[in-house]
C-alpha cells in the first residue's frame, strides 16, 4: 500500500487498520519456524529507545529515541501477539519505576509530582480506551485534541474570554465524540456509555491541564515529551485493547494455554532421566532432536530432511510431512514457461509438489501468497534414480518491482508421511540454463532453506525457564536465576541518575516476561542481545564494588558508572 501511489487517507487507514488479516512479519532468518525472533528484538530494543528519549545529550538524540519508541510500539501493535503486548507494557512500567527510583535516590526532581503524573496517565488510558471502543477513531481524535488544548492553554496566558473559549472548545470536542458514538455502525448506542465516555474525556482534560501547569518549570523539550507520553501511551493501549484482531485472539487464550501446558508436559517427558540429565540437562540446542526422538509421531507434522553421501552422489532425503517445505530464493520472471527437472528415488508411489511463489521467511496469519503450483506424481522406483520433468508457467509471480513484493522462491513439498524421498539433482530452467545454485547438493544445504509455517511446537520449548532447565538442568536454571537476582540488585546501589542499570534490567526482565510463553532465545541474534544485557548489568555490580585506588602521589576512586 505504501508504494502503490494511493491517496494519503488510504495510506493512513492501512497503517491504523487493526481489523483486517494483516500481521507484521520480518526478514530475520530465524523466522522460518515462528516469529519470536522479531518479538525478542523489539523488546530488547525498547529500553534503549527509552534511555535515549530521557537522557539523550542533545535534543535530536532525544527526538530520535522518541521516534524509535514509536516505531517499536507500532510494530508491536501490529504483531497481534498477546505475550508481546503484556511484556511491552511491563517493560514500560519497569523502566519508569527504575528510572524514578534512580532519580529520587540521586536527589533529582521530576517534571511533575509523581501522584499527579500517574493519575493523569491513568485517566488518559481510561478515557482513550473508552473513546476508541465507544466512538472509534473520532473518539480518539477528540481525546488527542483535548490533550493538545490542555497543553496550549497552559503555554498561553489567556484573558477571561480566552478561558471561556477553552471551555467551549472542550464541550465541542466531547460533543463530537458523543455524536460519533451515536452515529457508529460498530457499537450499540447507549446513553450510559456516552455519559461514561464524556466524563472520562473531561476528567483526562482537567488532570492534563493541572499536569502541564505543574510542569511549568521544566524545559520545553521535557514538556513536549510529557505531552507526547500523555498522548501516545493511552492511544497505543486503546488500539491494543480495542482492536478487533487482538480481541479475536484473546478469545482463544484458554484453548491456547491448555495446548501450551500439554506441550510443556511433552517437553519434560523428552528430557533425559537420571542424575546427570536432571542436573546438567540435555545440552544447548538439543530440544528438537530430543523431542522428535521421544514423540516420533510429530515427524508427520514437521517432516524431515538432510543431505548424505551415497557413492559419488550427494542426496537430499526428505521425510514426508504436511508442513515442511525446502526451497531456494531464485529470480522468477512473470509469464515464463519454466522446465522443472528432478532426479529422484522413491520406495513407494507419491507426489512431489513444486511452487513458484512470492513469500517471506514466514507467512503472516491468514496471508495468501502469490504462487503457482505444479506436481509430479511418481511410482516406486525400485531402488534406482529416475528423471521426472514438469513444465510450469510462472504466471504473475515476480510481476511487480522488487520493493513492491516479497522475494521470489521455488519450494518443494513432500507430504507422504512415514516414507522418504531421495533427490540427487534438481534443475529449474526457462531456456536450458539452470537458475538454481548447488542444485546437486555437492555443498550440502548451501543456498537451500527449510520452512515450517504452522507446526512450530516441535522446534521450540515455548518457555524460557523450562528451556534453560531442559538444556542445562537444575544447576543451569539455578545459576540463571542467580544472575537475574544479581542484575536486579544492581538497581538498588547508589549510582548516577543516568545509569544504564535500568536499561539492562528492563531488557532482561521484559524478555523473561515474554519468555513465559515463548522461546525467543532460540534465535542467535536475540540470545546474544539478551546475554549481553544480562552480563553487562551484572558486571556493573562488580565494578561498583571496586576498592579505592591509592598511590604515594594521591588517591582516587573508580567511577561506579
Amino acid at each position: 500500500v505504501l508504494l502503490s501511489g494511493a491517496a494519503w487517507y488510504h495510506l493512513v487507514s492501512s497503517l491504523l487498520d487493526l481489523t483486517t488479516s494483516y500481521r507484521v512479519t520480518g526478514i530475520f532468518s530465524d523466522m522460518h519456524t515462528g516469529g519470536e525472533a522479531l518479538d525478542g528484538v523489539l523488546l530488547l530494543l525498547l529500553p534503549a529507545t527509552l534511555y535515549s528519549a530521557v537522557y539523550g545529550r542533545a535534543t535530536w538524540m532525544r527526538l530520535l529515541g522518541g521516534a524509535g519508541f514509536l516505531a517499536l510500539a507500532y510494530v508491536t501493535l501490529v504483531g497481534f501477539t498477546r505475550a508481546t503486548y503484556a511484556a511491552f507494557a511491563i517493560g514500560l512500567a519497569c523502566y519508569a519505576a527504575l528510572t524514578l527510583w534512580s532519580r529520587r535516590t540521586s536527589g533529582l526532581s521530576l517534571p511533575a509530582p509523581l501522584a499527579l503524573l500517574c493519575g493523569s496517565l491513568a485517566a488518559g488510558v481510561v478515557a482513550a480506551v473508552m473513546a476508541y471502543r465507544f466512538a472509534g477513531s473520532y473518539g480518539l481524535a477528540s481525546y488527542g485534541a483535548l490533550l493538545l488544548l490542555a497543553y496550549t492553554a497552559n503555554r498561553m496566558e489567556l484573558p477571561q474570554w480566552g478561558s471561556h473559549g477553552v471551555t467551549v472548545s472542550v464541550v465541542v470536542l466531547v460533543a463530537l465524540a458523543v455524536n460519533a458514538h451515536f452515529g457508529s455502525r460498530w457499537v450499540e448506542p447507549s446513553f450510559i456509555q456516552a455519559a461514561l465516555m464524556a466524563v472520562g474525556l473531561v476528567a483526562s482534560f482537567v488532570l492534563a491541564l493541572k499536569l502541564f501547569r505543574e510542569s511549568g518549570k521544566s524545559s520545553e523539550i521535557n514538556r513536549l515529551f510529557l505531552l507526547g507520553g500523555a498522548l501516545v501511551l493511552p492511544v497505543i493501549l486503546a488500539f491494543a485493547l480495542g482492536g478487533y484482531r487482538i480481541n479475536e485472539r484473546a478469545t482463544r487464550v484458554s484453548a491456547d494455554l491448555e495446548s501450551r501446558q500439554n506441550h510443556w508436559s511433552d517437553v519434560i517427558a523428552s528430557a533425559r532421566s537420571g542424575f546427570l540429565g536432571q542436573w546438567l540437562g540435555n545440552g544447548v540446542g538439543s530440544f528438537p532432536s530430543s523431542y522428535i526422538g521421544a514423540h516420533p509421531q510429530r515427524v508427520q507434522d514437521v517432516g524431515s530432511f538432510g543431505v548424505f553421501k551415497e557413492q559419488r552422489r550427494d542426496v537430499l532425503r526428505m521425510g514426508g510431512g504436511h508442513d515442511l517445505k525446502v526451497g531456494q530464493r531464485v529470480t522468477i520472471e512473470p509469464f515464463i514457461n519454466y522446465t522443472f527437472s528432478v532426479h529422484l528415488r522413491a520406495e513407494e508411489a507419491g507426489r512431489l509438489s513444486i511452487a513458484l511463489c512470492e513469500r517471506n521467511l514466514i507467512y503472516a496469519s491468514n496471508y495468501v501468497p502469490r504462487c503457482v503450483h505444479g506436481r509430479i506424481n511418481f511410482e516406486a522406483t525400485n531402488g534406482v534414480f529416475e528423471q521426472q520433468t514438469l513444465e510450469i508457467n510462472s504466471g504473475r509471480v515476480g510481476e511487480r518491482g522488487a520493493l513492491r513484493r516479497w522475494p521470489t522462491i521455488m519450494t518443494l513439498r513432500y507430504r507422504n508421511a512415514g516414507t522418504v524421498l531421495d533427490i540427487d539433482t534438481i534443475e529449474l530452467s526457462p531456456d536450458g540454463l539452470d537458475k538454481l545454485h548447488n542444485s546437486s547438493f555437492k555443498q550440502g544445504l548451501d543456498y537451500w532453506f527449510y520452512y515450517n509455517d504452522f507446526s512450530h511446537l516441535p522446534w521450540h520449548v515455548k518457555n524460557t525457564f523450562l528451556q534453560v532447565w531442559f538444556e542445562s538442568g537444575w544447576l543451569g536454571l539455578g545459576l540463571f536465576l542467580a544472575l537475574l537476582a544479581f542484575l536486579v540488585r544492581t538497581n538498588f546501589e547508589r549510582r548516577s541518575h543516568d545509569s544504564l542499570a535500568p536499561v539492562y534490567t528492563t531488557g532482561v526482565i521484559t524478555l523473561c516476561v515474554f519468555g513465559l510463553f515463548g522461546s525467543p532465545l532460540d534465535s542467535a541474534r536475540v540470545s546474544w542481545m539478551f546475554y549481553f544485557l544480562l552480563c553487562a548489568g551484572v558486571a556493573r555490580l562488580r565494578v561498583g564494588r571496586r576498592p579505592h585506588i591509592s598511590s604515594s602521589t594521591g588517591s582516587g576512586t573508580s567511577n561506579p558508572d
